[in-house]
């Protein structure tokens, strides 16, 4: 049986030799469904004849398996993937919501870490001024009030002063130079550390955006909360024209 097999093969193979030689006569379309026909009778056969060569006396209940070699291009099979946060049972807007918060508060994290509070009073502090601007916005924020209304009160009450101790010849003291009975009416607890200090930059912000928002400037009535806070025209412009800068 061996032997058959071995010839048929041979002659297949000349023939497909004799077949190629003739490419003058040859049609690209027939030599592609020659090739194909071949191929449908000479697999089986040599398959057939690779068992009929396995020794007999070789049994063995094991599948045997053909490998065939292949070649995938590296980025087949390779993609970059971002890490993304996945909470089960979290709605898109909820994530988002989340996102808000983290960055929020990661922002004011890093405030922090500019803008440490000392024992010493008479330390003083400064950061950039987009580290002031962002501690602005989240204090303006939990009061209603524009941010940049805030920093430009804080430019002109102190040069937005991170610590200020001096005070004013009318009695003003810290970064929004509150007198000091606006203060006890006023004063923010802005670091949660127990105590309402006029001179902390954070306690005194929160102060001033409470006062601006008691006296219209949540509700968009800029000159009076600015008159409220020194009752004084060239004052209110001053402030205005600072916060129109920013």
């Amino acid at each position: 049986m061996k032997r058959n097999l071995l010839r048929w093969v041979s002659f297949i193979r000349k023939q497909t030799t004799k077949l190629f030689r003739n490419k003058e006569s040859l049609n690209l379309d027939r030599v592609g469904k020659s090739r194909k026909l071949m191929l449908a009778v000479v697999m089986p056969v040599v398959v057939i004849g690779q068992i009929g060569m396995v020794p007999a006396t070789t049994t063995s209940a094991t599948p045997v398996v053909t490998s065939m070699p292949m070649k995938l291009e590296d980025n087949i099979l390779t993609e970059k993937v971002g890490k993304v946060q996945i909470t089960v049972g979290e709605s898109e807007a909820d994530r988002q919501a989340r996102e808000a918060q983290e960055a929020a508060a990661q922002a004011q994290a890093a405030v922090r870490q500019v803008v440490t509070r000392s024992s010493s009073p008479a330390r003083s502090y400064d950061a950039s001024v987009e580290a002031k601007h962002q501690l602005a916005q989240s204090v303006a924020v939990k009061y209603g009030i524009d941010w940049k209304l805030l920093v430009a009160v804080w430019q002109v009450e102190s040069g937005k002063s991170m610590g200020a101790t001096r005070s004013s010849s009318a009695g003003a003291q810290g970064p929004m130079q509150f007198m000091p009975g606006t203060w006890r009416a006023y004063g923010v607890d802005g670091d949660g550390d127990g105590a309402k200090d006029v001179s902390n930059v954070h306690d005194a912000l929160n102060g001033g955006a409470r006062y601006l928002a008691a006296n219209g400037a949540d509700r968009g009535d800029i000159d009076n909360a600015l008159l409220r806070y020194n009752h004084s025209w060239s004052y209110v412009n001053k402030v205005k024209s600072v916060m129109n800068s920013i």
